[in-house]
């Protein structure tokens, strides 16, 4: 593939560059669901990763269908919600901390909050909180769940102590203009969290167009550090604190990849499946799976700790603050 076959280039939503010669082709996947097929460019200019050609709404509005989004109950079957939920609340816990271990409620906003996992994990922890949600998600009649633009949540509700954007940004249309009115939304001394799959991990680039953290076409931008932080500068915040040691994400993301790869299943079908309502014929393939599980299972609890130690891990979570040095 030569730079000149990019099919449907435009211009890099980041730094504005629209001649051709400056994206560099990576590599082409399928959809999530092995529906299209999509090419990864990387921008000479500015380095991000950028997904071609740029989804059509429509094309969009399938992909964030119901099964996409699951219900307000539950996204998984039983035992797959129940550690999502428990992971929640490990993770509001972890996040507090990092914001400083606070002694008083805070004003959290969750942006891209999905179901609330996260949001009900801070509630109970006494904070105040308040998620956002795009339009049409099933989740947006919930209490402190919003459809709005964030410039006109900041007229309505002031600042924050804590913002997170948890596997969002790779999904948005202008990341740099969400990021810039996050941070009028954030407190002088607050903390924006932000967690991306890292495009620059060991895992992407063992697994390339099989690697599950892809999941084309919803993922609009594939982040790694460099151009995580070069973004971030431009709308004048800086990062404080990163890491690449996300447990949950990690090690299922390399299992379902290594499975991506074996002949003969269909892709993401692992995955599927625990998404499904527990039947006989989604039992049985579930239990089929077993045998194989447990072996590769070691392998990526392996690959988890190898690859967070040279912070090559495959999801990338950062802390942010204002930059009042500029």
């Amino acid at each position: 593939m030569t730079q000149k076959s990019i099919e449907g280039y435009g211009y890099c939503a980041l730094c504005g560059s629209n001649d051709v010669n400056t994206a560099s082709p990576l590599l082409t996947a399928a959809g999530f669901d092995g529906n299209g097929n999509y090419c990864l460019c990387r921008c000479l200019q500015c380095g991000v990763v950028q997904t071609y050609p740029k989804p059509s709404t429509d094309l969009l509005a399938q992909a964030y269908n119901s099964d996409y989004y699951g219900s307000s109950d539950s996204k998984f079957n039983r035992l797959p919600e129940l550690w999502s939920r428990f992971i929640g609340r490990r993770r509001a816990r972890w996040l507090l901390r990092q914001h400083g271990g606070p002694d008083k409620p805070l004003r959290i906003l969750d942006i891209g909050c999905g179901r609330g996992v996260l949001l009900n994990a801070f509630a109970a922890a006494g904070h105040t909180i308040m998620g956002t949600e795009r339009e049409g998600s099933p989740f947006s009649g919930l209490p402190h769940i919003l459809c709005c633009d964030l410039a006109d949540l900041e007229a309505q509700t002031g600042s924050f102590d804590i913002i997170v954007l948890w596997h969002v940004l790779e999904h948005l249309n202008n990341p740099k203009e969400t990021l810039a009115k996050a941070r009028d939304l954030l407190d002088n001394s607050g903390s924006l969290f932000i967690s991306v799959p890292n495009f620059g991990s060991n895992q992407s680039r063992l697994f390339n167009n099989h690697w599950f953290h892809l999941d084309l076409p919803r993922h609009l931008f594939h982040f790694e550090y460099t151009s995580l932080e070069l973004l971030l500068r431009t709308v004048n915040m800086k990062i404080t604190r990163q890491n690449t040691c996300v447990f949950d994400q990690n090690t299922y993301g390399f299992i379902q990849s290594i499975l991506n790869y074996l002949p003969g299943i269909k892709n993401n079908h692992l995955y599927s499946l625990l998404k499904k309502d527990m039947n006989v014929t989604s039992l049985f393939l579930s239990v089929a799976y077993l045998p194989i599980l447990f072996p590769l299972m070691i392998l990526a609890v392996t690959e988890h700790y190898i690859s967070g130690l040279f912070r090559q891990g495959a999801c990338l979570t950062i802390q942010v603050t204002i930059n009042n040095h500029d």
